[in-house]
C-alpha cells in the first residue's frame, strides 16, 4: 500500500488559477467541425485561412473565411490564435514553405488583419513548425525576420486601433520529436531572436511524442524545449503547447490506434501535466467529424470516452490552483484547491495498479467517466486512468 505523504515534490510553486483557455482545440470551421465539448481557445491552422488563402495578391485580402471562423470561436466563448504559414506564391516566387521576398509583405498582411479584427484575435503564432523543412524552407534567421515583422505589425496596429487591444505574438512553433531538426533549427532561431531582443510575448511548442510514446515521452520533449530556452537565456514568457496528440504517424513510423481507456488517460494527463509544468494553453489536435487515420487518439462526436475524460478533467482543473504534486514508486498525486476552499487530489499510476491510503485526502472518488462513488474504507485501488479524491 502507498501512503498519502507528499514525496518527490515538483519544484514549481503553486500554480496560478487555471483558466478555461488551458483547454485549447483545433476544430477547423471550414470543414464543418463543430465540437460538442467546451473549449477556451481555438487555434486556426489547417482551417482554410492560411496566408496564401487570405492574401491572394499584394494588398488584396479576403477575410471572409477568417471572419466566419472567429464567429464560431466567439459563439463558444473561445479566444482565437491565428497561425501564420504558407507563403503566397506571389510573395515567395514559388513554394509555400519559402520565405517571402520582402518582409514588408508579412507586415502588410498581419497589420491589415489586426486592424480588421482587433482584439477578437487574441494571439498570433509567427509560423507553424518553423523547424521543419515541410513548413519552412528558409533559414532560421529568416524565420526570425518574419517573427520580427509580425511583432512590428501588431505594435503598429495597437497604436492605431480605435480602442485598446493587446494581441500577443508567439514565436514560431517547433516540434520536439524530430530531434535533429529541433536541436539545430530551433537553437539557431532562438539565437536570432536574441539579437532582436526577443520580439515575442511567448513561445510555442508541439509536443507530439513518437508514435509509440505516451505522456511521459511528451514531458521529455517539453523538458528539452525548456532546456533550449534556458541555454539561449530566453526571458521567462508564456508557453503554449499548440499541437498535441499521440500515436501520430511520421518519422518512418505508422500511426498507432490507441484504445478508448488509454486515450482517456493520456488526454487527462496531458492537461494535468500542462498545469504541472507551466504550460498556459494546450491545443488538442484535433476535433474531426469522423475517424482520422493519422492520429492515435480520436476526438469526434462518436468518441464518448474521450469526451467524458475531457469534460471531467476540465471540471477538475479550471478555476483551481495546483498546490503541489508528489511521486512515490509508480503513483503520482497532485493536490488542487479552488477559490471556495475545497481541496482535492488527482491521482494515477505510471503503469499497473496501486492501492493508496485515502485517509485525510478523500471520502469520495470521481473517475474520468464523470461518475463519483463514496470511499467506504481508507483505501482505493487506482490505475493509469486519473481519479479525483474529494473530502
Amino acid at each position: 500500500m502507498v501512503n498519502h505523504s507528499w514525496t518527490h515534490l515538483d519544484s514549481l510553486p503553486m500554480s496560478a488559477e487555471v483558466d478555461r483557455q488551458l483547454f485549447g482545440l483545433h476544430a477547423p470551421p471550414d470543414a464543418g467541425s463543430n465540437p460538442t465539448v467546451p473549449y477556451g481557445y481555438l487555434r486556426l491552422w489547417d482551417s482554410g485561412v492560411s496566408w496564401a488563402e487570405l492574401n491572394p495578391a499584394r494588398n488584396e485580402f479576403n477575410f471572409e473565411k477568417l471572419n466566419r471562423a472567429i464567429n464560431v470561436a466567439q459563439s463558444n466563448g473561445a479566444a482565437v490564435m491565428y497561425v501564420l504559414g504558407k507563403t503566397p506564391a506571389w510573395a515567395s516566387g514559388g513554394s509555400d514553405s519559402a520565405p517571402p521576398k520582402d518582409m514588408a509583405y508579412v507586415n502588410e498582411f498581419i497589420y491589415a488583419m489586426c486592424m480588421k479584427f482587433g482584439g477578437t484575435i487574441a494571439s498570433y503564432e509567427a509560423w507553424n513548425e518553423g523547424n521543419l523543412q515541410t513548413f519552412w524552407s528558409g533559414t532560421p534567421a529568416q524565420l526570425a525576420d518574419v517573427t520580427l515583422a509580425v511583432h512590428e505589425a501588431i505594435n503598429t496596429c495597437k497604436k492605431n486601433y480605435a480602442t485598446a487591444i493587446n494581441p500577443l505574438v508567439f514565436a514560431a512553433s517547433t516540434g520536439t520529436r524530430a530531434e535533429g531538426a529541433f536541436a539545430t533549427n530551433f537553437n539557431a532561431y532562438l539565437s536570432a531572436l536574441k539579437t532582436m531582443n526577443w520580439p515575442v510575448d511567448g513561445y510555442s511548442v508541439h509536443s507530439y511524442p513518437s508514435a509509440n510514446g505516451g505522456p511521459a515521452e511528451r514531458i521529455d520533449g517539453l523538458t528539452q524545449f525548456k532546456t533550449m530556452l534556458a541555454v539561449n537565456n530566453a526571458p521567462p514568457k508564456l508557453i503554449f503547447d499548440s499541437e498535441v496528440n499521440y500515436g501520430l504517424a511520421g518519422l518512418g513510423q505508422d500511426h498507432v490506434d490507441i484504445d478508448d481507456a488509454t486515450s482517456a488517460a493520456y488526454m487527462s494527463r496531458t492537461y494535468i501535466d500542462s498545469v504541472r509544468y507551466g504550460i498556459t494553453s494546450t491545443f488538442w489536435f484535433l476535433w474531426t467529424n469522423a475517424y482520422y487515420g493519422k492520429l492515435g487518439i480520436q476526438f469526434t462526436p462518436a468518441s464518448a470516452v474521450t469526451q467524458a475524460a475531457w469534460n471531467a478533467t476540465r471540471s477538475w482543473l479550471v478555476g483551481g490552483r495546483m498546490q503541489r504534486c508528489g511521486e512515490f514508486a509508480n503513483v503520482t498525486k497532485c493536490q488542487m484547491s479552488d477559490g471556495g476552499g475545497t481541496s482535492s487530489t488527482i491521482a494515477w499510476t505510471s503503469a499497473g495498479t496501486a492501492s493508496i491510503n485515502t485517509a485525510g485526502i478523500g471520502r469520495q472518488m470521481c473517475t474520468l467517466s464523470g461518475a463519483c462513488i463514496p470511499i467506504t474504507a481508507n483505501t482505493v485501488v487506482i490505475g493509469v486512468a486519473q481519479v479525483r479524491l474529494l473530502l
